[in-house]
């Protein structure tokens, strides 16, 4: 038998004006909390070995590396816990409604803009107190697994890049926008956790779908969808069950192309939801969840139980040159990712949040790919190229040695006003003033991390998988782990650490908004599948002799730079504010027509 805690913690905190994380637009700050956040935690323990393994879904909008390392420090500061690195797991429900300042990368600080101690703290001690409240609750029980189809018929997600899903070899069935709703993952898989009298101690369902029925106007803290569809099943399990100390977690599967919104506004200029007010959209979107959530719930059965046995493997690996097993692309040998590049592709944003007005695009194109055409000698950058056909907006993966554009030399500040936007007026703080370092300006050194509970497996991927990744993934771990009796495998994205989407090959050649942010290059699937599939094969070895190599190391931070880096709530002068209107509203009607054409 197993012993099972559940806990939830508040873990709401946020500095006065700071960026929300996700949409990173200049408007989109916080003045105040609409619902609180919660991380929910669940701890199990293999009576038999004493093994144990910890679970974390937070309500923000990802894991950063610098905050899954603080909380494995303090937990291990904890050894009556017995949690090791790889037996913890914390996932993000990935909301855009959360926190910033939370990361120790210049990339995914300068959205914020800067660091926060506060915040940082906040969510380093919810966690921590989440799982040590968990684990002091566990009692013996017993999990269950149920897993469903949630039809067509009801409006909980899209799929946002039709084209690029179109584009992979093993999609058939789908042409058009119309496909939409059938062109993502439908089934939702839930864990049912129950004491040993039968009685109900709390839940996680998996289903993916973007924290995104609540967009970039709002400037209030807010769980999204997944945080309703959690307080609504808390609710009915308190009512229903008899169980006010129920802990129901909705955590995400692959939803890097998934959106919750399918309604174009012409006076908001992108989609919403079923409803102009976005709470109520939120609110509706998570009901249907947590609807389904529940009937999985009660028709799971004692024959539904899983193995009562546990295990946890992790593995690193560098990502700026990952050679990746020619299984996982297309067959062909020698091919490797690449240090990080974000692409001009993804400044535009997608149809629910788009980014620079789309009028700029071609002259932005134009002088990527003149920036890049200047320096192929240097860089190599061709159709070899990993990297290839990305146009580089900046080299993350060379931090300040970097390149802009191809060209300019990201070791001195940019030439744009730093009031013109507030991710700029950082970056610019931070090189003027020598707050950097020679690091990468977003993580590479990644993991990847599979917990066994009988014959259900968890995969937690360090970025944000579209719907083919995430099932090419799920596939291959399944055939590789069927040896050690596991029948269900889920792969959960935005997971101990964050570092851009992880799109398909055919996916990443499209370059849509998730193919400029698959930073890595053209193979990052193939990296991720390649590290995921050495953890299941670790999985397959007793643990006796699995050995202590794990790869390598991620850096940490400089705490003196950590300082410099200190959050500036962002209040851009009128003239500024001004031509951001301008620019916004003539991008906004482009983009209708551009939508109205297609």
């Amino acid at each position: 038998m197993l012993k099972i805690g559940c806990a939830r913690t508040d873990i709401t905190v946020y500095e006065e004006g700071m960026g929300l994380l996700g949409w990173a637009h200049r408007k989109n700050v916080v003045r105040g909390v609409a619902m609180p956040l919660c991380a929910r935690a669940f701890v199990l323990e293999d009576a038999a070995t004493g093994g144990r393994v910890a679970i974390v879904v937070a309500e923000i909008g990802f894991v950063t590396q610098a905050l899954r390392q603080a909380v494995v420090d303090e937990i291990q500061r904890r050894p009556q816990l017995g949690l090791s690195d790889e037996q913890i797991m914390i996932t993000a429900t990935h909301t855009h409604s959360g926190p910033s300042g939370f990361s120790h990368s210049v990339f995914y600080s300068a959205t914020s803009p800067g660091f926060s101690a506060k915040v940082f703290g906040g969510l380093v001690n919810g966690i921590v107190s989440a799982i040590q409240q968990a684990a002091a609750a566990m009692v013996p029980g017993r999990v269950l697994m149920k897993a469903g189809q949630i039809p067509v018929s009801e409006p909980v997600a899209f799929n946002r890049a039709i084209r690029s899903y179109e584009s992979n070899r093993d999609v058939t069935d789908c042409t058009g926008l119309q496909c939409s709703p059938t062109a993502i993952d439908r089934e939702m898989t839930v864990l049912r956790f129950d004491d040993e009298a039968g009685r109900a101690l709390g839940m996680i369902s998996w289903f993916g779908v973007h924290g995104t029925s609540i967009h970039r106007d709002n400037l209030l803290l807010h769980p999204d969808n997944k945080g309703m569809a959690a307080a609504w099943f808390e609710r009915f399990a308190a009512d229903s069950l008899g169980a006010p100390g129920f802990v129901a977690a909705f955590a995400q599967s692959p939803c890097g192309d998934v959106t919750p919104n399918r309604n174009f506004s012409i006076a908001r200029g992108l989609t919403i939801g079923e409803h102009p007010d976005d709470f109520e959209s939120a609110r509706r979107n998570g009901e249907i969840q947590a609807r389904f959530a529940r009937d999985l719930f009660r028709s799971a059965l004692p024959t539904d139980a899983l193995e009562p046995s546990l295990d946890a493997a992790l593995l690193n690996a560098d990502f700026a040159d990952l050679a990746v097993d020619p299984l996982f692309a297309d067959g062909r040998p020698g091919r490797r990712t690449a240090p990080a590049v974000v692409g001009v592709r993804m400044i535009f944003g997608t149809s629910e949040g788009p980014g620079l007005p789309y009028f700029l695009t071609p002259y932005l194109e134009a002088a990527a790919q003149a920036g890049t055409t200047l320096v192929a000698c240097a860089r190599g950058f061709g159709d070899d190229d990993p990297q290839a056909p990305k146009l580089p907006l900046f080299e993350a993966g060379l931090g300040a040695k970097g390149k802009a554009l191809g060209f300019y030399s990201m070791n001195r500040p940019f030439p744009i006003p730093d009031s013109a936007d507030p991710t700029v007026g950082f970056l610019n703080r931070i090189i003027g003033s020598g707050a950097v370092d020679s690091r990468p300006w977003v993580p590479q050194i990644l993991p990847a991390q599979i917990i066994v509970i009988g014959g259900f497996a968890i995969a937690a991927a360090a970025g944000e998988l579209t719907t083919v990744s995430g099932r090419r993934l799920r596939a291959g771990l399944l055939d590789r782990l069927k040896r050690r009796g596991v029948r269900h495998v889920v792969s959960m994205p935005y997971s101990n650490t964050y570092a851009g989407y992880i799109t398909t090959p055919e996916e990443y050649q499209c370059q849509g908004y998730e193919g400029g942010h698959t930073l890595f290059g053209r193979w990052t699937l193939g990296g991720h599948q390649t590290l995921f599939d050495q953890v299941a094969q670790r999985l397959l070895v007793d643990s006796r002799v699995r050995g202590t190599d794990r790869g390598p190391v991620p850096p940490r931070a400089d705490p003196a730079l950590l300082k410099r880096w200190a959050l500036v709530p962002f209040a851009p002068p009128a003239i500024a504010q001004t031509l951001s209107r301008f620019l916004h509203r003539a991008g906004t009607r482009i983009f209708a027509k551009s939508t109205a054409r297609a």
